[in-house]
């Protein structure tokens, strides 16, 4: 198991809601393509500052099998074809660790 998240790659989504309807509609869009390229959300809080400040409010983490399955997920034309849909529903950042 170990080994296994060595090789993960991790999207880190941080992002505050504009528009729950439409942040809805993009979930309901954005999971099943998640879970095609064989991504699985570990994390979904809403962030709470213990010191300093935080520009955005919520955090999703989602662990991809490695780079190759995180970059074809984001670059995918499914995905791609969401996105208008998502930056009208949040203010958001997407970060790529691996």
């Amino acid at each position: 198991m170990a080994e296994a998240s060595l090789l993960s790659a991790f999207v880190i989504i941080d992002f505050t809601a504009t528009d729950t309807e439409k942040l809805q509609r993009y979930g309901a869009a954005a999971s099943p393509l998640v879970a095609r390229f064989g991504g699985e959300v570990l994390v979904r809080v809403v962030i709470e500052p213990l010191y300093g400040t935080t520009v955005r409010h919520s955090k999703l983490i989602i662990r991809f099998p490695d780079r190759e399955s995180a970059v074809n997920w984001y670059r995918s034309p499914e995905y791609q074809e969401i996105i208008p849909v998502r930056d009208q529903a949040m203010d958001s950042q997407f970060h790529l660790v691996s």
